[in-house]
């Protein structure tokens, strides 16, 4: 909330409440999650940039944004279920304009595309 607005969070960045991000205790930070309000059924992405919470019985601490997002700005704590989203799988490698497969050998630099 406000109170933490601006200030550093655990991985070195600011906190901006107006962002989609999220406090979790041991998740990798910039692990995303799914997260959805159990009583409205909205749901919301956000990303792991911070540790806590550190109230009992609270598992995850969202920004400002996101418990709008998910009708829980007023109520505070709210049943929730979270599923870790994953990043998929590198879709091609390519070589300048040229598409390599995964038998052919590069010298040189090269970008990845997937899709997240």
């Amino acid at each position: 909330g406000p109170y933490f607005h601006g200030r550093l969070t655990a991985n070195g960045e600011r906190f901006n409440q107006n962002e989609l991000t999220v406090a979790h205790k041991s998740l990798p930070f910039n692990t995303f999650l799914q997260v959805t309000n159990l009583k409205t059924n909205k749901s919301v992405i956000v990303r792991v940039n911070d540790r806590g919470p550190y109230i009992p019985p609270r598992s995850l601490d969202l920004s400002l944004e996101a418990a709008r997002c998910i009708d829980s700005e007023t109520a505070g704590v709210v049943p929730y279920k979270a599923v870790i989203l994953h990043k998929s799988e590198p879709k091609m490698t390519l070589k300048g304009s040229h598409l390599l497969n995964k038998n052919q050998k590069s010298s040189g630099k090269m970008a990845v595309v997937s899709d997240f």
